[in-house]
């Protein structure tokens, strides 16, 4: 039986609150997509990336940017390129598009790499 971590990334003494916009949508009655944005409070680690962190993205040349590192005991959607837009991170006033995402919930956390976006 996996060892559930979620107790470390939901401690006061590590974890913070942030939010997460996520949009969501359906087809209205004649067929026009409807976009419903909607605001999550979460609690987790945050922290900026490290250079494993960064690894993990498996791109190739350098990347520019400011990225951070989210744990989290809830889910952090990633765009599929298809139906599911990434989530946005607010975190000290400023936006971060989620670009990675891992289940690891047989643990009890998800990680998420965030890129800092408009």
């Amino acid at each position: 039986m996996p060892v559930n971590v979620a107790v470390a990334v939901t401690d006061p003494r590590l974890a913070q609150s942030f939010q997460v916009e996520r949009q969501t949508g359906f087809f209205d009655d004649d067929g026009v997509y409807i976009v419903n944005t909607v605001t999550l409070q979460r609690t987790g680690v945050l922290h900026p990336a490290t250079m494993d962190d960064m690894a993990e993205l498996e791109m190739e040349g350098q990347r520019a940017g400011n990225f951070i590192a989210v744990y989290s005991d809830q889910d952090l959607w990633m765009a599929d390129g298809e139906s599911i837009t990434s989530d946005l991170i607010l975190w000290f006033g400023n936006k971060y598009k989620v670009i990675k995402s891992k289940n690891w919930s047989d643990y009890g956390y998800w990680k998420a790499i965030g890129e800092a976006s408009g």
